[in-house]
């Protein structure tokens, strides 16, 4: 209910002094009402719902007795959700058939009845919570007129399940009856305050965000960042109150005041800050201990919620005797200006300690059990607490917007003066750089002399370069031709292996990899070959292979496909153990195949690379079963794994024969063998390789493609694939369609 309360109320409540008196009965006698009566007393309570209640002549006496706001110290243990509460009024003569204000303030919903009749309707009453509407009626004007009975009853039905979910500490209602001369003026404070505090809000606003802005394009001046967030916290603290007077949810002044209180005290934890900055204190042990009281005091409100206001009182004394040690130190050292913070500091903590006195003073004399102290009827403790919350709340802000703004302009004089000592320097430094310029204009023509004298030499050395880089490419490029040559030309391959695709793509000018192919009678041999490197080393031995391949078969007449690799590799160890006279493990990677075009048998045998064979439902009829060195994929795809051992020289492995397969081919079968460099070539959006499996899941599509179709998507697939990326090897494909 934070609406109805001032600002200097909101500062007494810090301390946690209020009214402390005994419960008096549910009748009062009211002769007039020159402002207000408030029935923020106790009322006549039963838990139940029954409607008769309302009715005057109802015989309460039998019901407890509770205050209307429903604390926990006023017996609002009594209270679960829903009840009738009843106050009897014994009213003069004088007051019948008047009208006044009548003022509800309330976290639930509630039906007024006077004399048994239902006045007014605050939300929705209900005996079960997913009913109850609760509504907050402050903030509209209801009037209340007496009849002509001395004995007047006014009874409230109230339901507040709400409010008892979240926890409110005090979550019933107040009724105060104002005299009718208050309208104008209550509606006119009410204006001015939502005004002043708009006006006030956009004030601190400002100069929040004007400071940050000082912050953000200087960094090293915190003091503009800390009193940018002190300018911000004062804005909202300002702004909340506005904020509840517009609402008529009746948990916005709950939780306004929690914020309020929340702020409070990094309100004065950012004044500390701001003044260990202004004065560049460092952070002591004493700095810790405000930094650990501002969050013990925060942490109490949600916690200990019964002496949260004892440890916000002590983090507020803490941190304005910390500010107030540091201006006065500031005065003392004469630094500009603090004298303004050292005023504000001062009459803060001095008005603060008269009130402790006032309060301490009072608690002694009267004891602490029975003593009343009501802030807003004694005009020396209201006055005592406007000084101390506008010192605090406005003056010490101000104080400090006032140092810093000398501050800024001291720096801007101080930065003049620096200009003009740099327009100085400027003048002198310019007459040294004229002299500068006539040294380095002698020095200048020397220097060009011997410039044009090395670029004349730089560009015979680029030229002979040139020259050389020529001839080694055209070199290349004749290599090339060569390498082309003794490539089986397309005509060759087209009689040879009928319905076919190659893929061949050097990664240089000439390549590492190479295809080949014979015909003998009913049989044909084709390979796919993979030589150590690639560019020029590669396309020699390239050439060192296709010659070997050709002694071979079309020489010795071998047709077997192990036979074929294991005369391939002795002929290629002894033909390099001549040439560099000594063992070298050069040599190449192979999948070489003897297809029998008669009886359409397939011998394969491979060093290293595998062969792939695609054919209708292969991998799922169960005509071929998985070994270990035949492998099943997706439906139309099965792969032959080659032997782990290149043709070459490799330790240990010289006397082990290739392995044959040999396989009975159908009509629409494809044959499909590789190089490594379609699969090894990096690309995909993670920059990867292309892989064996992505290569089998293409493949296994291809089992009812035509192969003109089967080689646009090789082509397109790799080219896809590597985007950016430069070619990683050479790739050489060949597919056979049966």
């Amino acid at each position: 209910m934070i609406k109805r309360h001032s600002f200097v109320v909101l500062l007494a409540f810090l301390f946690g002094f209020g009214s402390i008196a005994n419960a008096a009965p549910a009748v009062i006698h009211v002769d007039s009402i020159p402002n207000q009566l408030s029935l923020d007393t106790t009322w006549e309570f039963h838990a139940e719902d029954d409607m008769q209640w309302a009715q005057p002549s109802y015989n309460d006496n039998s019901w407890a007795t509770v205050f209307s706001d429903l604390s926990a110290k006023h017996g609002g243990d009594k209270f679960n959700g829903i009840g009738w509460f009843r106050i009897h009024l014994k009213v003069a003569p004088a007051l019948f058939n008047r009208t006044f204000i009548l003022d509800v303030s309330q976290y639930g919903a509630s039906q007024v009845y006077l004399n048994g009749k239902q006045i007014y309707k605050f939300g929705v009453v209900s005996s079960s919570p997913q009913n109850e509407v609760p509504d907050e009626p402050s903030n509209s004007t209801y009037f209340i007129e007496f009849g002509r009975d001395t004995n007047q009853v006014i009874a409230v039905r109230y339901s507040a399940w709400a409010a008892l979910q979240k926890k409110i500490p005090k979550p019933g209602f107040e009724i105060t009856i104002k005299n009718l001369s208050l309208l104008n003026a209550g509606s006119k404070n009410r204006q001015i305050g939502e005004s002043a505090g708009m006006f006030i809000f956009a004030v601190f606003l400002v100069v929040s965000l004007f400071h940050l802005l000082l912050f953000l394009f200087y960094h090293k001046n915190r003091s503009n960042l800390y009193f940018s967030l002190l300018s911000a916290a004062l804005a909202i603290m300002i702004l909340c109150p506005v904020i509840a007077m517009w609402s008529s949810n009746p948990f916005i002044g709950s939780t306004i005041q929690n914020l309020l209180l929340y702020l409070v005290t990094p309100f004065f934890l950012f004044i500390v800050l701001s003044l260990y900055s202004i004065f560049s204190i460092k952070f002591s042990w004493y700095f810790w201990v405000i930094v650990a009281l501002a969050v013990i005091a925060d942490v109490s409100i949600f916690v200990i919620p019964d002496y949260f206001a004892y440890a916000i009182f002590t983090s507020i004394a803490t941190s304005s005797i910390e500010s107030s040690r540091v201006s006065f130190n500031a005065v003392r050292n004469k630094k500009p200006g603090s004298w303004i913070m050292a005023a504000s500091f001062g009459l803060f903590s001095i008005t603060m300690y008269i009130i402790i006195t006032v309060f301490a003073v009072t608690l002694l004399i009267h004891g602490s059990h029975s003593v009343n102290v009501n802030v807003d009827s004694n005009p020396l403790l209201v006055v005592l607490f406007v000084i101390w919350g506008v010192s605090g709340f406005f003056g010490i802000p101000i104080s400090m917007s006032v140092y810093l703004a000398g501050d800024f302009a001291r720096t801007n004089k101080s930065l003049a003066l620096q200009l003009v000592h740099v327009k100085q320097l400027a003048e002198q430094n310019i007459l040294k750089e004229q002299e500068k310029q006539q040294i380095i204009e002698g020095q200048k023509e020397m220097l060009e002399k011997q410039v044009k004298e090395k670029t004349a030499e730089i560009q015979e050395q680029k030229d002979e370069l040139e020259e050389k880089n020529k001839e080694i490419t055209d070199s290349i490029t004749y290599a090339r031709r060569i390498q082309t040559a003794i490539l089986p030309p397309e005509e060759m391959l087209a009689d040879a292996l009928g319905d076919h695709v190659v893929i061949y793509k050097p990664k240089d000018v000439v390549s590492g990899d190479f295809y080949w192919s014979y015909l003998s009678g009913d049989n044909v041999v084709f390979a796919v070959a993979d030589c150590t490197g690639h560019g020029v080393p590669g396309a020699f031995m390239s050439m060192i292979g296709n010659s070997i391949l050709n002694e071979v078969v079309q020489d010795r007449k071998v047709l077997e496909a192990d036979l074929i690799l294991n005369e391939l590799r002795s002929t290629l160890i002894t033909t390099l153990q001549k040439s560099g006279g000594q063992t070298t493990r050069d040599g190449m990677d192979i999948a070489l195949c003897v297809w029998n075009k008669k009886n359409n048998t397939l011998q394969y045998a491979g060093a290293n690379n595998p062969l792939y064979w695609i054919s209708e439902n292969i991998a799922k009829d169960g005509s071929i079963k998985e070994a270990e060195k035949i492998r099943l994929y997706n439906n139309h795809l099965l792969e032959i794994v080659a032997d782990k051992q290149p043709i070459g020289y490799q330790e240990g492995k010289m006397d082990v024969p290739f392995t044959k397969h040999i396989i009975q081919l159908r009509k629409g079968d494809t044959i499909y063998i590789t190089s490594d460099g379609y699969i090894d070539q990096f690309g995909g959006e993670k920059n990867k390789k292309f892989t064996s499996k992505r290569f089998r899941d293409m493949l296994d599509t291809f089992v009812y493609m035509p192969t003109v179709q089967q080689k646009l998507v090789l082509e397109q697939t790799i080219e896809q694939w590597k985007r950016y990326e430069t070619q990683t090897d050479d790739i050489c494909v060949i597919g056979v369609r049966v």
